[in-house]
């Protein structure tokens, strides 16, 4: 792992996490939470599930989606059951 120029770790390659969030949302049914994302990203790749990681991951994912969301590619389209959780899906 590479420390990123944010401060935090670099899980993937440049622009990398772009291409992740949108596969997941454009084979997922409904609009799906970081967290499904984050599970659904780290299994695929085989990593370990440990809590650090996964909050990692997730800060990263939050970021790309928010500058894919400034792009018009994705939207925020209400809340997780929990009423924290954004539910994301594509523009």
């Amino acid at each position: 792992m590479r420390k990123s120029s944010m401060g935090g770790f670099k899980h993937f390659k440049n622009k990398e996490s772009h291409t992740l969030v949108l596969d997941q949302l454009r084979v997922a049914a409904e609009p799906l939470t970081t967290v499904m994302m984050c599970t659904a990203i780290m299994a695929d790749r085989g990593m370990e599930d440990t809590k650090d990681l996964r909050i990692s991951i997730q800060h990263t994912l939050i970021g790309t989606l928010r500058r894919l969301e400034k792009r018009g590619l994705v939207k925020d389209v209400g809340r997780a059951e929990n009423g924290l959780s954004a539910l994301w899906q594509i523009a």
